[in-house]
């Protein structure tokens, strides 16, 4: 497609971690309705809300909803994630929302505004992670954070220029402009979350990587899937490291079929990593 199906913007392709074009296209356009819509339900998904599947969703942003006192229609209830956290004041109208031609009702309001209090307290490391921004789910963050070793501490941290100066220690040296830039494009969200619904508490402090092991000085990849709680426990008690995405630092790229042969597969090969299935 030359142009967005949902807003008709332009649509291009991304660079990945090691700088490179992605190979899928995106919608350019930030105030694409759909791409608007997507962000909420990353954060629905990211920080485990439940209740608020994909009819719901699309019930809570597109439907109007009337203003009480004064009956005046207003529009959908939901136009933000920060949407989420004023629909406490809207708990009447959230009751008789139509979702599949059936009233919402009172108990299954309760239900999902109780869900979303449980979100009300975040480590910086979920609240990034969950924002929607391309390229920094919630263990990328983690990661960048713990290389800068302490300098990305607070929030406000991350709009500064360091984010994109040391890139390469950061391990995001293709990748740190388009971060940075989508960060101060979503800086009024952050503040106002920040400001009236979220509060950002201290991070567990991680136990030191592992110095003996089979798998001590190792960085494995990941591609085909991700490796689940018990796969990943495994490597870290062996002593590797799980990689967020493939780059030079790595030493391994594991794949799940090893009679294919991916992007990421020669790009391994090409760097001298071990390819593994």
């Amino acid at each position: 497609p030359t142009a967005c199906p949902v807003c008709g913007g332009k649509v291009g392709k991304n660079t990945n971690t090691s700088g490179d074009m992605s190979t899928d296209l995106y919608c350019q356009n930030p105030e694409c309705e759909a791409k608007a819509t997507g962000k909420i339900a990353r954060w629905i998904k990211s920080l485990d809300i439940k209740g608020i599947g994909d009819e719901v969703l699309v019930a809570l942003t597109t439907t109007p909803h009337v203003q009480q006192g004064v009956m005046r229609v207003q529009g959908p209830m939901v136009n933000s994630v920060a949407d989420l956290y004023r629909l406490n004041s809207l708990a009447d109208q959230l009751a008789t929302l139509p979702v599949n031609g059936k009233t919402f009702g009172k108990k299954r309001a309760a239900s999902i505004l109780s869900e979303i209090e449980k979100t009300r307290i975040l480590t910086i490391d979920q609240f990034l992670g969950s924002l929607g921004i391309c390229h920094l789910g919630k263990r990328r963050v983690t990661i960048i954070r713990e290389a800068a070793s302490g300098k990305l501490e607070k929030v406000t941290d991350w709009f500064s220029d360091y984010l994109v100066d040391d890139s390469s220690n950061l391990g995001i040296p293709g990748i740190a402009p388009e971060i940075q830039a989508a960060l101060k494009a979503v800086r009024p969200l952050i503040e106002d979350l920040l400001h009236y619904y979220i509060t950002i508490k201290t991070p567990e402090v991680a136990a030191p990587a592992l110095t003996a092991g089979p798998l001590a000085g190792k960085t494995l990849a990941f591609t085909g899937f991700r490796p689940d709680g018990d796969l990943s426990a495994k490597i870290k008690a062996s002593g590797g490291t799980i990689a967020d995405d493939l780059s030079k630092t790595c030493t391994h790229l594991v794949q799940a079929d090893t009679s294919k042969e991916s992007s990421k597969t020669k790009k391994a090969k090409g760097w001298g990593l071990t390819v593994l299935g």
